[in-house]
């Protein structure tokens, strides 16, 4: 299955980066070139997203994955609630996958599950496994904001994380 095309587009400051038309939409934190990218829900408020209880749990996921911060890639995907064409981002993240090349995406909670993997495809039914959508390797697990209020997520989040281990050779 190929990557939909991307029409050109002007993109400004307060919308997505990719579509440039949603005032909610994806930002990417990191490296042009990394080997894991989490996808994840965006903290509320303006603060550094390593400094909020989302980023020190990622850090110290990071930590135990033995992994840092300059290996990795954030997209950090807006609330859609009032955006219901959201889906018309995905190209924009793919192809911006596809420029960075990781060997696994990491969709952490059911909203960058769908996104990921599409409409429907979340929870329960993508734990547990590695899919694939256009080319890319994708695992999906629990949400950090969702580990924190229940921290015994923490040990299926984990299990899933191993599969990605095993997929950069890590083990």
């Amino acid at each position: 299955m190929e990557i939909p095309e991307v029409p050109p587009n002007d993109l400004g400051a307060d919308l997505c980066q990719f579509c440039g038309t949603h005032k909610h939409g994806v930002n990417f934190l990191g490296q042009n070139s990394v080997r894991i990218v989490f996808v994840l829900a965006q903290p509320e408020g303006d603060r550094n997203f390593f400094e909020t209880p989302e980023g020190e749990l990622l850090k110290r996921i990071l930590d135990a994955m033995k992994l840092g911060r300059d290996e990795v890639g954030l997209f950090l995907q807006r609330d859609r609630s009032d955006s219901p064409d959201w889906e018309e981002c995905v190209p924009y993240l793919f192809q911006r996958l596809k420029q960075i090349g990781p060997a696994v995406v990491i969709a952490l909670g059911e909203s960058a599950q769908e996104f990921v993997l599409g409409r429907g495809e979340k929870g329960q039914s993508v734990r547990g496994m590695v899919r694939s959508r256009f080319g890319i390797k994708v695992i999906g697990t629990e949400g950090l904001q969702g580990m924190i209020n229940h921290p015994a997520l923490k040990k299926a989040a984990w299990d899933d994380l191993k599969l990605a281990i095993r997929e950069l050779g890590l083990e």
